[in-house]
């Protein structure tokens, strides 16, 4: 299965053209859902209004699990935020994918 995740994983998630570095915190047993908390970064290169993933250090920060992002296995395959509903067969919220990634898109 594409993006499957274990504990400690970098991860990130994302939207709109915008995605964000998190860390995996708990997996289920089913290993159908997962929730991360998110990391902490620091830009190292790249302009605020360059599209694309921007060179960063990520920092892992322990937080409490009350702020941890649940993401679950959809039947399309996608990890997709839990709660998020489809909409002509589109997920409408984040989606998480494996590999710590930070960009911006100022543009939308």
């Amino acid at each position: 299965m594409a993006n499957e995740f274990k504990v400690g994983d970098g991860a990130h998630y994302s939207i709109n053209g915008d995605s964000y570095p998190c860390t995996v915190r708990k997996v289920s047993k089913s290993g159908r859902q997962v929730w991360v908390s998110n990391d902490s970064y620091k830009v190292t290169g790249g302009s605020y209004y360059e599209e694309g993933d921007k060179p960063c250090i990520f920092t892992s920060r322990d937080v409490p699990e009350s702020e941890w992002k649940g993401f679950r296995l959809a039947k399309n395959g996608q990890w997709v935020e839990q709660g998020c509903r489809a909409s002509r067969g589109r997920y409408l919220g984040f989606e998480l994918y494996s590999g710590r990634a930070y960009s911006h898109n100022p543009h939308v």
